[in-house]
């Protein structure tokens, strides 16, 4: 029987319907579905399965008292109370597996007054048996559905049936009863006339017990019933009859069985299946238990399947697939599935169940064999001779003083295969073989005392040779034979063994040192292969045996002995010290070695196992005994080794049964089984779970072969396991021979040691259930692709006061004990503490050590006076035996293997899955390559950490299996600097870490690799190069002189697809036909790495040709382009301004040379005009004007100054720099961008950025918005990497400007301009936080960071595009939309307040920063209200954008500090005007004229729609505004009243009369209450901010989970703070050391 049912049920089908009640069950054939009465009334169909309903029908009111079904399933007969009802149907399956019930017909139903109990349908016969109450029996004929017959009854008179069951050939019904026990009928259909009757016979009866409630019949007539109390019952009913002819009713008498000495369970139900094999018995409470009844009247427990529920109702499928039972409530199905006893290789491990015998000699135990009888023991013992020692078939039983011995001179015998001679190669003797007889050949009475203890010599062949013959060896046809001896071979012709002829004696060749010791002949007859000891194994072509010729020999210092594979075209080789090898006899005539296990000591001999699955290595000097596994000839490992006290092993022998062996041993014999009494079968599962560490899914694995890399290690049907799964094994013992013997424990084998299991194993008693995650220790090292595991199942057997009866297994057996004496030894073992209380032997027992008897307790068990001394002691020697054997074979070991496999695996072409692993949490992939072949760009739009090395040869990325999978199908882009060819490729190395695999480690070729793609070059666009767009721009490329110049290039002029972003640089042919980059005072410049620039021409100029070359670079490739500009146009104004001059003393009389500005205002009227400003009745008004003077030229040339100084000394200190930052930030890895080098490059120069001028446009386009939207999606978190970045910036993006104020005290900058008494002067100046020069530098180095953070600056640009087009549209003072602006109304002397005080107003900055998605509408209704909230938005949202910097060039901006130098003709910007005091002359206010609605252009265009606004010369303001100049500042204030309500335009003179400001005031009377003053605002530049700043930063890092980039904790964050500071600290103090070093 090689298949079971599954203790653990496939499928639980129940309903929370309150008419699913599962009763009774009837499968059928059709479809193999299952037909169950459900509730009182309810007929429901289930799939064989059992998990799903197909249908269910209510089909009456009525309780349905019992039911049965026709095969095919076309007729339904229902017993109801008292009638029962035939019903047709007709259904078939459709395609989602449903039924599709057509028909459900009520065919007839008849009455059955006495109420039904059971029903009985024999189809074949037509016939329906129906038990009623009062011990009823009717008899129906169905041969006509539609009319049914009564054609017979019975009545058991008082009494209540309570079953009956028809045997398959419907001849024999038995009827069971509580009351009555069994009563058994011969039942005949009789049929005469078109009439049937039915004759019930009564044969049998029989009762045992009060409850016996069921009963069965087999074909060969056994009878099973069972009993509530008593358990099973049975009767051969064939004997009885055959015994007692015509004496009917017979009394039966049955016969109890129940395989424990326990309690009986109460068994409800009974069902044998269809070959009456097997016999399946339902219980209350203990589940089902399952007999082989094949053997009858031997029955063998075959399983328990073991189940709480109560078994209501017992049914096989008809294939019996399948068995069902229900509880009342439930379905519950369990699969019939193959045996899984992992019993496929020799056991070992019951060493404990060995016996050793003591037998010492001084010779070699050299080979060792068993009888074809299974019944002697055989050792070839070199010079002591051969022993032979009987063991009656049970190994056991040898008795080491019992033996035979032969004192024959010898190492090996041969058994020739018809059982009755033996063949010995004899030593130091005439005769170099000897002919044996050892069984007799014939019944003659000269022939009956030979046997292998009374051997006789039949045949000898002496020889001339002198040396020891070790072995001989016959051909597979045993024609040929070949005899080693110590210098050679000798070959004979073995035909007739009483006859071989010498066909030649070969001698070794002179080179073959050594003794010849093995040998063997191919099945061709044709070759010979031989081993030399210390030399080594050669081959002979013996073709012509006569002259054989040595074809090859392998010379290792090994060779021992050597042997045919019967079934394989190999030979296995016991190569002495060099372990055991295949040689693949194909080669021939080359030796070819295609496999080598290497082993400890001298080994000797090699016995296969198992069809040579398997071989077995014995081994002197070190190790004993070895198993290998050569299943796979070309990868065989090792199973496991045993060691047995220290000793070593010569020779190994088994029976043929191969279930022991025997092992000659340096000190005696030892003898082992190769299999375990215990059959475990074993289900392995694999679990998984769900997020929740809950069981989500478990799914049974089965069994597989395994190839690896198709050339690699073959498996062979074993359990593949992968790292990181989830398994669990459910062990069941089938064949159990007791009800409490259990798996108790469970160990692991490691490395030839019996060992605990790893913590990571969990074992449950209970439920005999191991469950273990798969460790990567468990794959032995990092070099193995696979690696053999084992755990060892601990049984036990529970012994009692039965265990140790014993009886007589032959005449010379004399171990016999009874009850009492078994009852005794029991409570002798307790005493002595070898068992515990439950009868299990203890922990502590040691079961190697010699087991005996104290004599007392020997007494005690046998009389001594009863018998002789010798009898008495062979006794209880006997006995004694047999009780250690008891000891030890109630425990056995049952080894499970299976091998283990990483689960991460790489495979650099399958662009599906690159990766696979089980890890469900992060994993990292490194890629590694030499620097000189290239570097990786960094990834984008990526939600995976990527780390990336300074010299871009080393890229890690780290997220998720499919994240990282993503990135890699992505193709990770990788710019060489050598050709890469399918020829010529550099290696690249990848190494994954998952952290539950080794990790993995792959060295590839980059062509090979489908996730690298190699960089594209960046190229110019040929169709619209930069000459192309500056023609478009400027026609033949001419510009004007004294114009303002504004150059834009397409972003496409240079393209690439694999990069982000492209910087460009711009240079211009000098006078010495050098390109050089442009200058910080060069009149055109850039605006950052863009192509845009701006700049203004002079009339000095003119005739001038400027080259310019720009050179764009994308990280990793670069591409220029070249274009030309003349300088060669001349603008009206310019022509009419100098012909002014020349003429101008012609045109004095008329004033045409003073009124040329007049022409001027025309033209920049647009540049010169501010927003329109609305002013209340009986409100204060104010308004400021900074005066600047060239405070601006001063500050771009102070900042010039200083990073030139900075250039100066860093070459000198950076080395000094690194080495502290290394210490500093020892515990952070460097993160480097893909344009790191472009940012690089900003330090050796400074662009003052030319603002751009943007187009009024009444709204912003959302494509404007989604462009925008694009870039910054492309562009990464900038990171702060310059020298200016990192002396003049903390970790949070805040400007540091107190290091600059030092910077440029120290290093004793002084500006060249004119404008400062002194240095002194100057020095004061630039450290009061409210001087004009403070401003300025603050502002130009804000720019200059800005500029630098690419995706802060887009940010930058966007919001002032949107405010000018959306809100503030006047574009001198767009920074109205974002910025309060509040005076200081309490000026004193001792505090001159030049700058007015700034307040964002963040709800506006957060609405627009909205627009971009820096924030989450959804997550975040509040909106921000001062900066503070602001910040922590930003933070929290993770922008990665500087706020900081964007609120300092707004700031710039409202004050009036730009990029680039304002002109004469528009020098007011911002709250500022770029002119010395003496350059402004007056201030006039204008009323607008009241002209026709057409002239209204004309006035406006040129710019007379206005008049003064006093009647007279001295009235140039209305009366209430006033006007004073102090602190460098204009200031224009006054209160209007009711009587002042009307719009006037205030204009700002030069001195040349043009307009250099103009603006409007519309005064208005408020009608709503006046509002609340603002509250004043603390100084936003002050150093008191530092305390808040850290604060925000650690709140920021806290809660920053960006993942393309690291993050820290907010210890992380204050080291970080404390090591920028003292980086500051330490740079300048290095600096200042060198400074005194220079000037010393």
């Amino acid at each position: 029987m090689n298949f079971i049912y599954s203790h653990q049920f496939t499928s639980q089908l129940n309903q929370t319907q309150p008419l699913w009640t599962p009763l009774l069950l009837h499968p059928i054939t059709q479809n193999n579905l299952v037909f169950v009465s459900t509730s009182n009334s309810v007929i429901s169909i289930v799939n064989q399965l059992g998990c799903q309903i197909l249908f269910d029908k209510n089909v009456s009111d009525d309780f349905i008292s019992y039911f049965q079904v026709s095969q095919n399933g076309q007729l339904l007969i229902i017993g109801y109370g008292k009638s029962f009802v035939l019903y047709e149907l007709g259904f078939n399956l459709n395609e989602v597996n449903q039924i599709n019930m057509q028909k459900f017909d009520k065919k007839q139903e008849i009455q059955f007054i006495l109420g039904i109990q059971r029903m009985i349908f024999d189809e074949k016969n037509d016939l329906l048996l129906i038990v009623g109450t009062k011990g009823l029996i009717n008899a129906y004929d169905l041969s006509s559905k539609s009319y049914v017959s009564q054609i017979g009854t019975h009545t058991i008179q008082n009494a209540e049936i309570d079953d009956i069951y028809l045997s398959t050939d419907g001849k024999w019904l038995c009827v069971s009863s509580a009351t009555f026990g069994l009563k058994l009928f011969q039942v005949q259909k009789n049929q005469f006339n078109n009439n049937s009757s039915m004759i019930f016979n009564e044969v049998g009866y029989g009762k045992y017990g009060n409850y016996t409630k069921y009963c069965q019949i087999t074909s060969d007539l056994y009878i099973f019933c069972f009993d509530i109390q008593l358990g099973l019952l049975f009767v051969n009913f064939q004997s009885i009859l055959q015994s007692i002819q015509n004496q009917f009713p017979i009394q039966i008498a049955f016969q109890q069985y129940w395989p424990f000495f326990t309690k009986i369970p109460t068994i409800t139900q009974m069902i044998i299946n269809q070959s009456e094999s097997l016999l399946f018995l339902g219980t209350r409470s203990q589940g089902i238990y399952i007999f082989d009844i094949s053997n009858r009247p031997k029955f063998i427990l075959v399983q328990q399947i073991k189940s709480n529920h109560f078994v209501g109702s017992l049914k096989l499928s008809i294939d019996e697939q399948y068995l069902y039972f229900s509880d009342g409530s439930s379905l519950f199905t369990f699969q019939k599935q193959q045996k899984n006893l992992n019993n496929n290789f020799p056991n070992l491990f019951n060493i404990h169940q060995a016996k050793f015998d003591e037998f010492k000699l001084n010779s070699w135990k050299w080979r060792c064999y068993i009888d074809f009888n299974n019944s002697y023991f055989i050792g070839s013992f070199d010079i002591t001779g051969i022993f032979v020692f009987p063991f009656h078939q049970n190994p056991y039983r040898l008795n080491i003083s019992n033996y035979q011995m032969y004192p024959i001179i010898q190492d090996s015998v041969y058994l020739e295969p018809s059982g009755k001679y033996m063949i010995v190669p004899q030593q130091f003797t005439p005769d170099i073989i000897g002919v044996y007889q050892y069984n007799p050949i014939d019944d003659s009475p000269d022939q009956s005392d030979i046997s292998l203890m009374n051997m006789k010599l039949v045949k000898s062949y002496p020889i001339n040779l002198t040396q020891v013959g070790e072995m001989i060896t016959f051909s597979y046809d045993r024609t040929f034979a070949v005899q080693t001896y110590a210098t050679g071979l000798v070959l004979y012709n073995s035909t007739d063994i009483f006859d071989m002829q010498v066909y030649i004696v070969w001698q070794n060749p002179d080179f073959m040192v050594g003794e010849n010791q093995g040998a063997c002949i191919t099945k061709d007859n044709q070759w010979v292969l031989s081993t030399i000891r210390l030399f080594g194994v050669y081959l002979l072509n013996v073709q012509n045996k006569t002259n054989p010729i040595l074809s090859d020999y392998l010379l290792n210092l090994g060779g021992e002995s050597i042997f045919i594979s019967e079934l394989y075209s190999y030979a296995y080789l016991v190569d002495l010290t060099k372990g055991f090898a295949i040689i693949d006899i194909t080669y021939f005539p080359k030796i070819k070695v295609i496999s080598r296990v290497p082993l400890e000591g001298y080994v000797i001999m090699a016995l296969t196992l198992q069809n040579e699955e398997y071989i077995l290595i014995t081994q002197e000097e070190r190790g004993m005994l070895t198993l290998i596994d050569m299943r796979d000839k070309k990868n065989p490992h090792v199973v496991n080794t045993i060691i047995y006290q220290s000793q070593t092993s010569q020779a190994v022998c088994m029976p043929k049964s191969q279930d022991y062996i025997f092992l000659t041993m340096s000190s005696g014999i030892l003898m082992m089984p190769l299999q375990s009494d215990i059959q475990i079968h074993t289900d392995a599962n694999l679990i998984t779970y769900d997020h929740n560490q809950k069981v989500s899914n478990i799914q049974q694995i089965d069994k597989v072969n395994y190839n690896q890399n198709n050339d690699g290690v073959q498996i062979i049907n074993e359990y593949i396991f992968q790292i990181g799964q989830t398994i669990q094994f459910n062990f069941n013992i089938i064949y159990p021979v007791s009800q409490y013997m259990q798996i108790l424990q469970v160990y692991y084998y490691y490395n030839s040691q019996i060992l605990s299991t790893p913590s990571f194993f969990s074992y449950d008693v209970t439920t005999q259930k191991l469950t273990f995650t798969v460790d990567q220790s468990l794959l032995g090292n990092t070099q193995q692709l696979i690696n053999q595991n084992i755990i060892l199942l601990w049984t036990v057997i529970p012994l009692d006061k039965t265990s140790f009866i014993y009886i007589a297994e032959d005449s010379y057996d004399l171990g016999v004990t009874n009850s009492t004496q078994s009852a005794q030894i029991y409570q002798y073992l307790l005493d002595q503490n070898i068992l515990n209380a439950k009868g299990i032997v203890n922990n502590q027992y040691d079961f190697n050590k010699n087991f005996l008897l104290e004599s007392e307790f020997q007494s005690i068990l046998i009389d001594p006076s009863t018998m002789d001394n010798l009898q008495y002691q062979q006794i209880i020697s006997q006995i004694t035996l047999k009780i250690n054997i008891s000891l030890k074979k109630s425990c056995y070991m049952n080894p499970i293997r299976f091998y283990v496999i990483p689960s991460l695996t790489f495979e650099s072409t399958n662009s599906k899955k690159f990766i696979s692993t089980n890890q469900l949490g992060n994993i990292q992939i490194i890629l590694q390559i030499d620097d000189q072949f290239g570097k990786f760009l960094l990834p984008t739009q990526t939600s995976v950490a990527l780390y990336m090395s300074a010299k871009q040869d080393q890229l890690k990325i780290e997220g998720t299996l499919n994240e990282v999978n993503k990135i890699l199908q992505q193709q990770i882009i990788f710019a060489n600097n050598t050709i890469i060819t399918n020829q010529i490729s550099p290696n690249i190395t990848i190494t994954i870490i998952d952290n539950i695999n080794y990790e993995l480690v792959q060295i590839l070729l980059i062509v090979d690799c489908k996730f690298i793609k190699l960089k594209e070059q960046l190229q110019v666009n040929t169709q619209n190069n930069l000459q192309m767009q500056m023609n478009q721009q400027y026609p033949q490329s001419v510009i004007s002189i004294e114009s303002q110049v504004k150059i834009s290039f397409s972003s496409s002029t240079f393209y690439v697809s694999d990069s982000q972003i492209i910087t460009h640089k711009c240079y211009y042919l000098n006078k010495k036909g050098v390109y050089e980059l442009l200058s910080a005072n060069f009149w055109l410049q850039q605006q950052n790495d863009k192509l845009s620039f701006i700049g203004t021409s002079t009339s000095s100029m003119y005739g001038e040709i400027y080259k310019f070359k720009i050179i764009a670079f994308d990280g990793y490739t670069q591409a220029e382009d070249e274009f030309q500009i003349s300088i060669t146009g001349v603008p009206f104004t310019y022509i009419l301004n100098l012909l002014l001059e020349i003429l101008g003393s012609l045109l004095a009389l008329f004033g045409a040379y003073k009124k040329r500005y007049a022409f001027y205002n025309i033209i920049y009227k647009n540049k010169i005009t501010f927003s329109e400003e609305r002013v209340c009745c009986g409100q204060m008004y104010r308004k400021e004007i900074i005066i600047l003077g060239r405070t601006q030229e001063v500050a771009q040339s102070i900042l010039l100054k200083l990073q030139k100084k900075i250039q100066k000394h860093q070459s000198k200190v950076i080395k000094e720099m690194n080495q502290i930052k290394n210490q500093i930030f020892e515990s952070a890895e460097n993160q480097f961008s893909d344009y790191s080098e472009s940012l690089n490059d900003k330090e050796n120069q400074i662009n003052f950025i030319n603002e751009e001028k943007f187009k009024i446009k009444s709204n912003m386009n959302k494509k404007s918005i989604e462009k925008t939207l694009q870039k910054l999606k492309k562009m990464k978190k900038h990171q702060p990497i310059t020298l200016l970045e990192q002396k003049y910036m903390n970790v949070t993006g805040h400007l540091i400007f107190s290091n600059v104020v030092e910077d440029i005290l120290r290093f004793s900058i002084y500006p060249n301009q004119n404008i400062f008494k002194s240095k002194q002067e100057f020095f004061g100046e630039i450290i009061d936080q409210n001087s004009r020069i403070h401003k300025a530098v603050r502002a130009q180095i804000s720019r200059q960071l800005l500029s630098l953070d690419l995706k802060t600056y887009e940010v930058y640009q966007f919001i002032k595009t949107y405010c000018t087009q959306n809100i503030q549209k006047n574009h001198n003072d767009w920074f109205k939309a974002l910025v309060s602006i509040e005076y200081n109304k309490k000026e004193n002397s001792k505090q001159k307040s030049i700058f007015p005080q700034l307040k964002l107003k963040c709800e506006i900055l957060f609405e627009i920063l909205q627009l971009l998605q820096l924030f989450s509408a959804k997550n975040d209704k509040h909106v921000p209200n001062n900066f503070k909230q602001m910040l922590d938005c930003v933070n929290k949202y993770q922008t990665d954008i500087n706020i900081y910097l964007l609120r300092e060039v707004i700031f710039a901006d409202t004050f009036g500090f730009q990029g680039y130098m304002p002109s004469n003709l528009n020098p007011a910007v911002g709250q500022s005007i770029h002119l010395n005091p003496y350059d402004i002359s007056q201030i006039i206010a204008y009323k607008e004229k009241k002209v026709n609605k057409w002239l209204k252009p004309l006035y406006q265009l040129l710019k007379i729609q206005y008049t003064k606004y006093g009647l007279f010369k001295n009235m140039r303001l209305p009366t209430w505004i006033e006007i004073d100049q102090r602190h460098g500042k204009i200031i224009i204030y006054g209160i209007p009243t009711k009587l002042d309500v009307e719009q006037i335009q205030i204009r700002i003179f030069d001195i040349n009369g043009y307009i250099i400001q103009e603006f409007s005031l519309n005064i208005e009377i408020n009608f709503q209450k006046p509002e609340q003053k603002l509250d004043q605002i603390n100084n936003i530049f002050i150093n008191s901010e530092t305390q808040d700043e850290q604060n925000c930063l650690i709140i920021d890092l806290n809660k920053k989970n960006n993942q393309n980039y690291r993050t820290f904790d907010s210890a992380s964050v204050t080291k970080i703070l404390s090591a920028r500071t003292n980086q500051n600290s330490i740079y300048n103090l290095l600096e200042r050391q060198y400074n005194q070093n220079s000037q010393n």
